[in-house]
Protein backbone atom coordinates (compact mmCIF):
# COMPACT_ATOMS: atom_id res chain seq x y z
CA UNK A 1 0.00 0.00 0.00
CA UNK A 2 1.11 3.84 -0.56
CA UNK A 3 0.85 6.15 2.50
CA UNK A 4 -1.56 8.67 2.33
CA UNK A 5 0.27 11.84 1.59
CA UNK A 6 2.86 9.95 -0.82
CA UNK A 7 3.84 11.29 -4.65
CA UNK A 8 3.40 8.77 -7.28
CA UNK A 9 4.69 9.49 -10.79
CA UNK A 10 1.94 9.37 -13.50
CA UNK A 11 2.54 7.21 -16.74
CA UNK A 12 -0.42 7.96 -18.95
CA UNK A 13 -4.18 9.61 -18.63
CA UNK A 14 -6.65 7.62 -16.36
CA UNK A 15 -8.87 5.57 -17.68
CA UNK A 16 -12.11 3.42 -16.67
CA UNK A 17 -11.54 4.98 -12.87
CA UNK A 18 -7.67 3.52 -13.01
CA UNK A 19 -4.90 5.70 -12.91
CA UNK A 20 -1.60 3.72 -14.48
CA UNK A 21 1.18 5.01 -12.61
CA UNK A 22 4.73 3.94 -11.06
CA UNK A 23 5.07 2.65 -7.18
CA UNK A 24 7.93 0.88 -6.24
CA UNK A 25 9.79 0.76 -9.35
CA UNK A 26 6.88 -0.73 -10.94
CA UNK A 27 4.55 -0.40 -13.33
CA UNK A 28 1.05 -0.03 -11.52
CA UNK A 29 -2.95 0.88 -11.33
CA UNK A 30 -4.37 2.98 -8.81
CA UNK A 31 -7.91 4.12 -7.97
CA UNK A 32 -8.52 7.74 -9.61
CA UNK A 33 -11.13 7.89 -6.20
CA UNK A 34 -8.41 8.16 -3.85
CA UNK A 35 -5.76 10.54 -6.02
CA UNK A 36 -5.20 13.90 -6.95
CA UNK A 37 -3.06 15.70 -9.31
CA UNK A 38 0.19 17.48 -7.69
CA UNK A 39 3.56 19.06 -9.57
CA UNK A 40 5.80 17.88 -6.28
CA UNK A 41 8.47 15.26 -7.21
CA UNK A 42 9.35 14.15 -4.12
CA UNK A 43 6.81 11.62 -1.74
CA UNK A 44 7.54 8.02 -2.56
CA UNK A 45 11.11 8.76 -4.07
CA UNK A 46 13.11 11.19 -2.53
CA UNK A 47 15.93 12.71 -4.19
CA UNK A 48 15.01 11.42 -7.31
CA UNK A 49 14.67 14.17 -8.98
CA UNK A 50 11.68 16.38 -10.99
CA UNK A 51 10.05 13.34 -12.96
CA UNK A 52 8.74 14.11 -16.83
CA UNK A 53 8.06 12.47 -20.35
CA UNK A 54 10.77 11.36 -23.04
CA UNK A 55 10.69 10.23 -26.57
CA UNK A 56 13.02 8.16 -27.86
CA UNK A 57 14.24 9.55 -31.63
CA UNK A 58 17.03 9.40 -33.94
CA UNK A 59 17.58 5.79 -33.76
CA UNK A 60 16.78 4.99 -37.25
CA UNK A 61 14.26 2.89 -36.51
CA UNK A 62 16.06 0.51 -34.04
CA UNK A 63 14.79 1.83 -30.97
CA UNK A 64 16.91 2.17 -27.85
CA UNK A 65 18.08 0.42 -24.73
CA UNK A 66 17.23 1.11 -21.49
CA UNK A 67 19.90 -0.58 -18.87
CA UNK A 68 20.20 -0.80 -15.33
CA UNK A 69 23.49 1.50 -15.09
CA UNK A 70 25.10 3.79 -16.52
CA UNK A 71 26.87 3.06 -19.26
CA UNK A 72 27.46 -0.60 -19.54
CA UNK A 73 24.21 -2.30 -17.10
CA UNK A 74 22.34 -5.13 -18.69
CA UNK A 75 19.89 -4.66 -20.82
CA UNK A 76 16.30 -4.29 -19.16
CA UNK A 77 14.53 -3.69 -22.60
CA UNK A 78 14.54 -1.76 -26.18
CA UNK A 79 12.45 1.50 -26.54
CA UNK A 80 10.78 1.66 -29.58
CA UNK A 81 11.61 4.57 -31.47
CA UNK A 82 9.09 7.43 -31.15
CA UNK A 83 7.72 5.47 -28.16
CA UNK A 84 7.35 7.64 -24.47
CA UNK A 85 9.17 6.99 -21.80
CA UNK A 86 8.62 8.16 -17.89
CA UNK A 87 12.02 10.22 -16.37
CA UNK A 88 12.83 9.80 -12.81
CA UNK A 89 14.98 12.97 -12.38
CA UNK A 90 17.50 15.12 -14.78
CA UNK A 91 20.28 13.94 -17.17
CA UNK A 92 24.03 13.72 -15.80
CA UNK A 93 27.20 12.47 -17.93
CA UNK A 94 25.13 12.09 -20.83
CA UNK A 95 22.70 9.71 -19.48
CA UNK A 96 18.69 9.87 -18.17
CA UNK A 97 17.12 7.91 -14.87
CA UNK A 98 13.95 6.42 -16.67
CA UNK A 99 11.34 3.53 -15.58
CA UNK A 100 11.26 0.96 -18.59
CA UNK A 101 10.07 -2.67 -17.82
CA UNK A 102 8.33 -1.93 -15.11
CA UNK A 103 11.81 -1.10 -13.71
CA UNK A 104 13.97 1.77 -12.76
CA UNK A 105 16.63 2.29 -15.70
CA UNK A 106 18.92 4.62 -17.71
CA UNK A 107 18.78 5.40 -21.20
CA UNK A 108 21.48 7.47 -23.28
CA UNK A 109 20.25 11.29 -23.42
CA UNK A 110 20.91 11.68 -26.86
CA UNK A 111 18.33 9.73 -27.92
CA UNK A 112 15.66 11.16 -25.76
CA UNK A 113 13.68 14.65 -26.76
CA UNK A 114 11.08 16.26 -24.36
CA UNK A 115 7.73 15.19 -25.00
CA UNK A 116 5.55 12.39 -25.35
CA UNK A 117 5.48 10.21 -28.52
CA UNK A 118 3.37 7.35 -29.54
CA UNK A 119 3.75 5.59 -25.95
CA UNK A 120 5.61 2.34 -25.25
CA UNK A 121 3.68 -1.06 -25.55
CA UNK A 122 2.75 -1.24 -21.39
CA UNK A 123 5.39 -3.80 -19.80
CA UNK A 124 3.55 -4.57 -16.99
CA UNK A 125 2.50 -8.36 -18.14
CA UNK A 126 -0.51 -7.58 -15.27
CA UNK A 127 -3.27 -5.89 -17.16
CA UNK A 128 -5.44 -2.85 -16.02
CA UNK A 129 -8.64 -4.04 -14.57
CA UNK A 130 -10.72 -4.93 -17.35
CA UNK A 131 -7.87 -4.55 -19.59
CA UNK A 132 -6.41 -7.81 -21.84
CA UNK A 133 -2.95 -8.92 -22.70
CA UNK A 134 -1.74 -11.56 -24.94
CA UNK A 135 -2.19 -15.03 -23.89
CA UNK A 136 -2.23 -18.43 -25.47
CA UNK A 137 -2.68 -18.43 -28.97
CA UNK A 138 -2.32 -15.20 -30.12
CA UNK A 139 0.19 -13.81 -32.34
CA UNK A 140 2.60 -10.69 -31.82
CA UNK A 141 4.77 -8.96 -33.96
CA UNK A 142 8.60 -7.87 -33.25
CA UNK A 143 8.52 -4.49 -32.81
CA UNK A 144 12.61 -4.22 -33.32
CA UNK A 145 15.52 -6.15 -33.73
CA UNK A 146 15.12 -8.74 -30.66
CA UNK A 147 16.73 -11.56 -28.97
CA UNK A 148 14.75 -14.67 -28.00
CA UNK A 149 16.11 -16.11 -24.81
CA UNK A 150 16.31 -19.43 -23.20
CA UNK A 151 14.55 -18.53 -20.27
CA UNK A 152 12.15 -15.74 -19.04
CA UNK A 153 14.84 -13.25 -17.87
CA UNK A 154 17.02 -10.47 -19.06
CA UNK A 155 19.81 -12.32 -17.59
CA UNK A 156 19.37 -15.47 -19.36
CA UNK A 157 21.02 -17.06 -22.73
CA UNK A 158 20.07 -15.77 -26.08
CA UNK A 159 19.11 -18.56 -28.36
CA UNK A 160 18.62 -16.49 -31.67
CA UNK A 161 18.22 -12.67 -32.66
CA UNK A 162 14.96 -12.03 -34.79
CA UNK A 163 14.61 -9.16 -37.04
CA UNK A 164 11.91 -6.60 -36.89
CA UNK A 165 8.11 -7.65 -38.32
CA UNK A 166 8.59 -11.46 -37.72
CA UNK A 167 5.39 -12.87 -36.27
CA UNK A 168 5.24 -14.93 -33.72
CA UNK A 169 2.45 -17.37 -31.61
CA UNK A 170 2.40 -16.69 -28.08
CA UNK A 171 2.15 -19.62 -26.12
CA UNK A 172 1.27 -18.57 -22.85
CA UNK A 173 0.93 -15.96 -20.51
CA UNK A 174 3.87 -13.30 -19.90
CA UNK A 175 5.55 -13.89 -16.43
CA UNK A 176 8.30 -11.81 -15.32
CA UNK A 177 7.81 -9.51 -18.49
CA UNK A 178 8.44 -11.61 -21.14
CA UNK A 179 6.30 -14.12 -23.31
CA UNK A 180 6.42 -17.89 -23.81
CA UNK A 181 7.17 -17.62 -28.16
CA UNK A 182 6.84 -20.38 -30.98
CA UNK A 183 9.00 -19.04 -33.55
CA UNK A 184 8.14 -21.15 -36.46
CA UNK A 185 8.86 -24.53 -34.20
CA UNK A 186 11.72 -23.10 -31.94
CA UNK A 187 10.19 -22.12 -28.57
CA UNK A 188 11.90 -19.55 -26.32
CA UNK A 189 10.94 -16.40 -24.35
CA UNK A 190 10.84 -12.67 -25.99
CA UNK A 191 10.27 -9.49 -24.15
CA UNK A 192 6.87 -8.08 -23.95
CA UNK A 193 7.63 -4.39 -24.67
CA UNK A 194 9.07 -6.13 -28.35
CA UNK A 195 5.80 -7.57 -28.97
CA UNK A 196 2.48 -6.06 -30.19
CA UNK A 197 -0.35 -8.28 -30.96
CA UNK A 198 -1.44 -8.85 -34.72
CA UNK A 199 -3.47 -10.62 -37.10
CA UNK A 200 -0.82 -10.79 -39.52
CA UNK A 201 0.32 -14.46 -40.48
CA UNK A 202 3.06 -16.65 -38.24
CA UNK A 203 6.80 -16.00 -39.83
CA UNK A 204 8.60 -19.05 -41.21
CA UNK A 205 12.01 -19.02 -40.35
CA UNK A 206 14.51 -18.57 -43.26
CA UNK A 207 17.98 -19.11 -41.78
CA UNK A 208 18.73 -15.31 -41.46
CA UNK A 209 16.90 -14.67 -38.22
CA UNK A 210 20.39 -15.10 -36.15
CA UNK A 211 21.73 -11.74 -37.66
CA UNK A 212 24.78 -13.96 -38.67
CA UNK A 213 25.66 -14.36 -42.21
CA UNK A 214 26.29 -18.69 -42.20
CA UNK A 215 25.14 -21.00 -44.08
CA UNK A 216 26.95 -23.63 -47.22
CA UNK A 217 29.61 -21.36 -48.64
CA UNK A 218 29.68 -18.48 -45.85
CA UNK A 219 32.70 -17.35 -43.74
CA UNK A 220 33.87 -18.27 -40.97
CA UNK A 221 33.90 -15.37 -37.94
CA UNK A 222 36.73 -12.77 -37.49
CA UNK A 223 38.75 -15.96 -35.62
CA UNK A 224 40.36 -18.20 -37.52
CA UNK A 225 40.16 -21.89 -34.88
CA UNK A 226 43.33 -23.79 -35.82
CA UNK A 227 42.97 -27.27 -37.29
CA UNK A 228 44.38 -29.54 -35.05
CA UNK A 229 43.88 -32.78 -36.48
CA UNK A 230 42.83 -32.75 -40.82
CA UNK A 231 40.28 -34.96 -42.70
CA UNK A 232 41.71 -37.71 -44.25
CA UNK A 233 44.40 -40.29 -43.08
CA UNK A 234 46.92 -38.77 -40.50
CA UNK A 235 49.99 -40.04 -38.59
CA UNK A 236 47.02 -40.30 -35.42
CA UNK A 237 44.65 -41.97 -37.20
CA UNK A 238 46.87 -44.58 -38.92
CA UNK A 239 49.07 -45.04 -35.26
CA UNK A 240 48.23 -44.55 -31.90
CA UNK A 241 44.78 -43.42 -32.36
CA UNK A 242 43.62 -46.12 -34.91
CA UNK A 243 41.36 -47.99 -32.67
CA UNK A 244 39.32 -44.67 -32.57
CA UNK A 245 38.61 -44.52 -35.87
CA UNK A 246 37.63 -48.12 -36.84
CA UNK A 247 34.11 -46.72 -37.84
CA UNK A 248 35.85 -44.71 -40.56
CA UNK A 249 36.15 -47.89 -42.59
CA UNK A 250 32.26 -47.88 -42.98
CA UNK A 251 32.49 -44.02 -44.05
CA UNK A 252 34.08 -45.23 -46.75
CA UNK A 253 37.25 -43.72 -45.37
CA UNK A 254 40.04 -46.65 -43.63
CA UNK A 255 42.26 -45.89 -41.16
CA UNK A 256 41.40 -42.10 -41.91
CA UNK A 257 39.92 -39.43 -39.33
CA UNK A 258 36.30 -39.00 -41.26
CA UNK A 259 36.22 -35.31 -40.15
CA UNK A 260 37.87 -31.83 -39.16
CA UNK A 261 39.16 -31.47 -35.48
CA UNK A 262 39.13 -27.46 -34.72
CA UNK A 263 41.27 -26.84 -31.64
CA UNK A 264 39.29 -24.16 -29.05
CA UNK A 265 38.75 -23.37 -25.59
CA UNK A 266 36.77 -25.67 -23.52
CA UNK A 267 32.98 -24.03 -24.06
CA UNK A 268 33.44 -21.75 -27.06
CA UNK A 269 29.89 -20.56 -28.36
CA UNK A 270 29.14 -22.94 -31.53
CA UNK A 271 26.25 -22.40 -33.85
CA UNK A 272 24.50 -24.54 -36.77
CA UNK A 273 25.51 -24.23 -40.22
CA UNK A 274 23.04 -25.48 -42.28
CA UNK A 275 19.33 -25.56 -41.76
CA UNK A 276 17.77 -29.36 -40.73
CA UNK A 277 16.46 -31.41 -37.62
CA UNK A 278 18.64 -32.40 -34.18
CA UNK A 279 19.06 -36.39 -34.94
CA UNK A 280 20.86 -36.62 -31.43
CA UNK A 281 21.42 -34.52 -28.75
CA UNK A 282 23.81 -36.31 -26.46
CA UNK A 283 23.58 -39.57 -24.45
CA UNK A 284 24.70 -41.54 -27.58
CA UNK A 285 28.05 -42.69 -26.30
CA UNK A 286 29.96 -41.58 -29.41
CA UNK A 287 31.75 -38.45 -29.32
CA UNK A 288 31.89 -37.71 -25.71
CA UNK A 289 32.57 -34.89 -23.70
CA UNK A 290 35.93 -35.60 -21.30
CA UNK A 291 34.02 -34.49 -18.60
CA UNK A 292 30.85 -36.46 -18.77
CA UNK A 293 28.25 -37.77 -21.02
CA UNK A 294 24.84 -37.96 -20.94
CA UNK A 295 21.72 -36.11 -22.58
CA UNK A 296 22.98 -32.60 -23.47
CA UNK A 297 26.32 -33.64 -23.53
CA UNK A 298 28.81 -35.21 -25.88
CA UNK A 299 27.42 -35.51 -29.83
CA UNK A 300 24.86 -33.42 -31.34
CA UNK A 301 24.25 -34.62 -35.11
CA UNK A 302 21.53 -32.45 -37.42
CA UNK A 303 19.47 -34.17 -40.39
CA UNK A 304 19.98 -31.30 -43.37
CA UNK A 305 17.01 -30.60 -45.42
CA UNK A 306 18.48 -32.32 -48.56
CA UNK A 307 19.53 -35.59 -46.44
CA UNK A 308 22.76 -35.12 -45.46
CA UNK A 309 23.86 -35.48 -41.59
CA UNK A 310 26.57 -32.78 -40.08
CA UNK A 311 27.76 -34.16 -36.66
CA UNK A 312 29.46 -31.59 -33.86
CA UNK A 313 31.37 -34.22 -31.43
CA UNK A 314 32.65 -33.87 -27.79
CA UNK A 315 29.73 -31.07 -27.05
CA UNK A 316 30.01 -30.39 -23.39
CA UNK A 317 26.45 -28.27 -23.61
CA UNK A 318 23.91 -29.21 -26.00
CA UNK A 319 20.53 -26.76 -25.62
CA UNK A 320 18.10 -28.59 -28.11
CA UNK A 321 16.24 -32.00 -28.43
CA UNK A 322 15.78 -35.07 -30.69
CA UNK A 323 13.42 -33.97 -33.76
CA UNK A 324 13.56 -30.22 -32.84
CA UNK A 325 13.71 -28.07 -35.80
CA UNK A 326 16.98 -25.94 -36.16
CA UNK A 327 17.68 -23.47 -38.95
CA UNK A 328 21.48 -21.60 -39.64
CA UNK A 329 22.79 -19.68 -37.20
CA UNK A 330 21.13 -21.43 -33.98
CA UNK A 331 22.73 -21.51 -31.08
CA UNK A 332 24.86 -25.24 -30.97
CA UNK A 333 25.87 -25.51 -28.02
CA UNK A 334 29.21 -25.12 -26.24
CA UNK A 335 32.28 -27.28 -27.33
CA UNK A 336 33.58 -29.72 -25.09
CA UNK A 337 36.93 -31.80 -24.94
CA UNK A 338 38.33 -35.48 -25.53
CA UNK A 339 42.34 -35.90 -25.97
CA UNK A 340 42.34 -32.01 -25.75
CA UNK A 341 40.22 -29.19 -25.99
CA UNK A 342 38.41 -28.75 -29.46
CA UNK A 343 35.32 -29.53 -31.69
CA UNK A 344 35.66 -32.76 -34.17
CA UNK A 345 32.72 -31.91 -37.49
CA UNK A 346 32.14 -34.24 -39.52
CA UNK A 347 29.94 -34.78 -42.15
CA UNK A 348 28.17 -37.35 -43.88
CA UNK A 349 26.39 -37.71 -47.33
CA UNK A 350 24.17 -41.12 -48.95
CA UNK A 351 26.83 -43.59 -50.68
CA UNK A 352 27.60 -46.77 -51.25
CA UNK A 353 29.08 -47.88 -48.37
CA UNK A 354 28.79 -50.82 -45.33
CA UNK A 355 27.41 -48.01 -43.37
CA UNK A 356 25.35 -46.28 -46.00
CA UNK A 357 26.93 -42.82 -45.57
CA UNK A 358 29.66 -41.17 -46.83
CA UNK A 359 32.38 -39.01 -44.97
CA UNK A 360 33.04 -36.12 -47.12
CA UNK A 361 35.49 -33.48 -45.96
CA UNK A 362 33.53 -30.62 -44.24
CA UNK A 363 35.98 -27.97 -45.39
CA UNK A 364 35.00 -29.03 -49.45
CA UNK A 365 31.41 -29.71 -47.90
CA UNK A 366 30.98 -25.79 -46.97
CA UNK A 367 33.34 -24.46 -49.67
CA UNK A 368 36.12 -24.03 -47.70
CA UNK A 369 34.70 -21.79 -45.08
CA UNK A 370 33.30 -24.24 -42.40
CA UNK A 371 30.52 -21.99 -40.61
CA UNK A 372 30.30 -24.17 -37.22
CA UNK A 373 32.35 -21.97 -35.57
CA UNK A 374 31.51 -18.00 -33.66
CA UNK A 375 33.08 -16.22 -30.65
CA UNK A 376 29.75 -14.49 -30.50
CA UNK A 377 26.28 -13.86 -31.79
CA UNK A 378 25.60 -10.93 -33.28
CA UNK A 379 22.74 -8.19 -32.40
CA UNK A 380 20.38 -6.46 -29.72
Amino acid sequence: AIPAGSSVAVRAAASGGWQQVTCAGRNGYVSTMFVTATTDPGGSNPGAGQSGTARVANTSGDGLRCRTAAPSGLVITIIAEGASITTRGASSNGWTPVVCGGRDGFMSSQFLTAGSGTGAPDPNPIPAPGGSGMGNGDRGKVSVRANMRYQASMGAQVMIVVERGEVLQITGNATNGFYPVNYDGLRAFMSVDLLTETSEPLSKRSGGGSGVSVGVGAVLGSLTPRISQPFGQTAFSMGAGSWMYGYAAGLGVPLAHPGIDYSMPYGTRLYIPVSGTVVYAGGTGWFRDSRGDGAGRGELRIRTDNGHEIIFGHMSWIPLLPGQRVVAGELAGLSGSFNGDHLHLEVRVPGNTSSGWQAIDPSRYFAGATSAYRNQLTGV
